[in-house]
């Protein structure tokens, strides 16, 4: 459990200082309702060559931009059948 407190800690601290960056704050409304951020160490630890975990490496952060490509897509797809 105190993998993942500090993973989550972690996950928080790098976001709140993407999100503190001077160049990103015109964008900053609109990141807010896109972005996720996941710490990776407790849940999909990176494994050494030996088989151990490297702790280094697995203590990371994953960034996702969450849109709406897929349904974007769909309604394309859908103009693309009906011409």
């Amino acid at each position: 459990m105190r993998n993942m407190e500090l993973s989550q800690a972690r996950t928080r601290k790098t976001l709140e200082f993407m999100l503190s960056l001077d160049a990103l704050q015109p964008e900053l409304p609109w990141l807010r309702t896109v972005t996720t951020a996941n710490g990776r160490s407790f849940s999909q630890p990176i494994f050494g060559p030996d088989g151990r975990e490297d702790p280094m490496q697995s203590q990371r952060v994953e960034f996702r931009l969450l849109t709406n490509a897929e349904a974007r897509m769909s309604e394309l797809l859908e103009k693309l059948a009906t011409k």
